[in-house]
């Protein structure tokens, strides 16, 4: 399954938008959505280097 995610950044007057999807395994989704997507999420934007 794919979820979309979207990072808004407002630093010193100046908006940064970066947007992208990832997968995630459905079963996981299905019993722990909120958790799955929060763990992507993070996963995703250690990836782009917003943390």
């Amino acid at each position: 399954m794919e979820i979309q995610i979207e990072v808004q950044l407002f630093v010193n007057g100046a908006k940064f938008l970066q947007s992208g999807s990832c997968t995630v395994i459905t079963t996981d989704f299905r019993k722990e959505p909120d958790w799955t997507t929060a763990l992507s999420a993070y996963e995703w934007i250690q990836k782009w280097g917003f943390l």
